[in-house]
Formats: structure tokens, sequence, C-alpha cells
């Protein structure tokens, strides 16, 4: 299986999240994303969140 990266999103916590044309990636996550509760969010074991074209139609506003 092959993908392609449409968007990175970043924010300061929460959504939205806003687009940027590049990024480091690293074991807890995208360089400059913050999180605000680091409980459910954010780690090293929930560092990157991947969604499909697909699903992303389904749910923009």
């Amino acid at each position: 299986m092959t993908g392609q990266i449409t968007q990175i999103n970043i924010s300061d916590g929460g959504v939205p999240k806003r687009p940027i044309p590049r990024v480091e990636v690293g074991t807890t996550g995208l360089a400059s994303d913050r999180q605000q509760n680091l409980k459910y969010h954010g780690g090293p074991n929930r560092a990157v969140c991947l969604w499909s074209a697909d699903i992303l139609s389904l749910i923009h506003i």
C-alpha cells in the first residue's frame, strides 16, 4: 500500500488546525503542534494522526 500526503496541519491545541508546507516529525509528534489535554492526546503512542482523503471529504465543513 502506498499513500500521498496532501496536507499537514498543526495548532496551539485543539481545532482548528492550520495547514503548513513542511514539518519535522519526532517521537512525540509534529514539531510546533500542541495538545491541550496531554492525558488523552499526544505522546509517543499518539504522536501522529493520519486520515484518508475519503474520510476527510465526509467530515469537511
